[in-house]
């Protein structure tokens, strides 16, 4: 069977980030950003400072994060605890805008060559 002149090839990728960004979007979570971050960092700071008990502040903040904006209980816990919150927003940001995942082939990154 010949391909049609002129039609690319669908990126795998493409559908993937497309299926992220659909499930958010079809479970009406927020998107991660740095003041959301902050916020749930702030409050959970707050909730130890009120003398909450600290496995049940983080529960509950951890339970928001990902009910409001679909993070995965990893996810949650890592920002709470100040671990890979950039990475995340990164993350959620290249859903929110749709940008695939660029796969590095492994023959364009080879630490035993030298220039």
């Amino acid at each position: 069977m010949e391909r049609e002149k002129g039609k690319k090839k669908k990126d795998p990728y493409e559908d993937l980030v497309e299926a992220q960004h659909a499930y958010h979007m079809e479970h009406a979570y927020k998107w991660l950003t740095d003041e959301s971050v902050g916020e749930c960092r702030r409050k959970y700071g707050l909730a130890l400072q009120r003398g909450e008990n600290e496995v049940d502040a983080e529960m509950k903040c951890r339970m928001e994060l990902q009910q409001i904006y679909g993070l995965t209980e990893l996810e949650a816990t890592n920002v709470l605890r100040g671990y890979h919150a950039r990475d995340y927003i990164s993350k959620y940001r290249r859903i929110r805008e749709l940008i695939p995942i660029v796969r590095m082939e492994l023959e364009e990154f080879d630490p035993e060559k030298e220039e």
